[in-house]
C-alpha cells in the first residue's frame, strides 16, 4: 500500500496526515539538573520495547557496537556530552557522560529528546518520540524495514546484510532467523556511524527557545 508507520492509521481512518510533530508535555528541568545546555548534547539508547518478550538480554534489532561508536565520538569530540536514556531493556554503554537508564520519567526523557542535537538509536519508540519534537536521529536498522519505520529527516543506516526479516518467525525478536548468534544485519561499521553523526553536528549550539 506504500504506507509507513507514521501514516498507516491516517490512511485507515481517512485523516490527511500533516507532519510528524505532536504537542507533548515534557519536563525539561532535567537538562539544567545535569549541567547540560539545550542543543549542546546528544542522547543514545540501545534498548527495546518493554512490552516485547525477548529470550535473552537483548533483541535482534539492538545494535551491539554502540560502545565503540561512543568511544569514537568522545575521541573526536570530548566536549560533546553523551546522555544514555532508556528503561530496563537497555544495557549501560561505557564512556557515556550520563547513564540515565531507569532514572527518568517519560516526560523527562521527552525533555532531553526535544533539546538533543542528535538522538542515536536502534529502530524503536524513542526514535518516534524524537521525531515528534523535530529532533534528528541516527538510526541503525536490522531486521525491521527502513521503508516502513524510517523517517526521511533522519540518518537511516541500512542493514549490513539481510534485513527486513521481522515476523518471518515467531521468535525473530529473540533469535536471528538464520541462526547467527549475533545477527549479521546489525554489524554496521562503528567508524562509519560515528562519522555520520559527527558530520551532521557542525556546531553544538542551538537557540534555547527551539
Amino acid at each position: 500500500m506504500n504506507l509507513q508507520r507514521r501514516n498507516l492509521l491516517h490512511a485507515f481512518s481517512g485523516i490527511r496526515p500533516r507532519d510528524n510533530s505532536l504537542l507533548l508535555e515534557t519536563d525539561e528541568s532535567i537538562i539544567a539538573a545535569l549541567g547540560l545546555t539545550r542543543g549542546g548534547f546528544v542522547t543514545i539508547h540501545n534498548g527495546f520495547d518493554l512490552s516485547v518478550v525477548v529470550m535473552g538480554s537483548s533483541a535482534t534489532k539492538c545494535y551491539p557496537h554502540f560502545t565503540e561508536v561512543v568511544r569514537l565520538l568522545k575521541a573526536e569530540r570530548p566536549d560533546l556530552p553523551i546522555v544514555q536514556i532508556g528503561a530496563r531493556t537497555s544495557t549501560p554503554i561505557p564512556g557515556v557522560d550520563h547513564n540515565l537508564i531507569g532514572k527518568t520519567s517519560l516526560r523527562q526523557t521527552g525533555g532531553l529528546l526535544r533539546h538533543a542535537a542528535r538522538h542515536i538509536d536502534n529502530e524503536g519508540g524513542l526514535v518516534h518520540l524524537a521525531r515528534c519534537f523535530g529532533t534528528r536521529s541516527t538510526v541503525v536498522f536490522g531486521p525491521t524495514p527502513i521503508d516502513y519505520f524510517g523517517y526521511e529527516e533522519n540518518q537511516n543506516i541500512p542493514p549490513s546484510a539481510c534485513g527486513g526479516c521481522w515476523f518471518i518467525t515467531e521468535s525473530w525478536m529473540s533469535h536471528c532467523p538464520r541462526g547467527f548468534a549475533t545477527p549479521i544485519c546489525t554489524d554496521q561499521e562503528p567508524a562509519m556511524i560515528a562519522r555520520m553523526i559527527l558530520g551532521g553536528i557542525p556546531q553544538m549550539t542551538r537557540d534555547a527557545d527551539l
